[in-house]
């Protein structure tokens, strides 16, 4: 299944974005997770690499979840005829470190479905 062979080529370019305040508390929490003995993070500090995943996590109301328990599609992502959905690859771009306790922005763009 492609995108071109299914009718999908609306969705792709599709974006939705979404804002998040970086915190230090979730990164106190993943240090202490990793058994890290490291300084609590202050204001203007760089979040490490990897720990972005800490950050603009789905706020879908209960009523809003799918079975799968993730965000229902059809809104950013098209529905598919399957029982599962996977993120099966994707490419990020940091345009400058995440600090702490600045207001950042991820927008997420749908380049292929297949």
């Amino acid at each position: 299944m492609t995108a071109s062979s299914d009718g999908y080529e609306a969705w792709l370019g599709r974006t939705e974005e979404s804002f998040d305040t970086i915190t230090a508390s979730p990164l106190i929490r993943f240090n202490a997770t990793l058994d890290k003995n490291m300084p609590d993070p202050q204001a203007g500090d760089p979040v490490p690499p990897g720990a972005h995943w800490l950050y603009f996590l789905p706020r879908a109301r209960q009523s809003e979840l799918g079975p799968n328990g993730n965000p229902k599609v059809g809104e950013f992502l098209p529905e598919v005829d399957l029982p599962r959905r996977m993120w099966a690859g994707g490419g990020l771009t940091f345009h400058r470190p995440l600090r702490i306790d600045e207001r950042a922005r991820k927008v997420s763009t749908i380049a292929s479905i297949t």
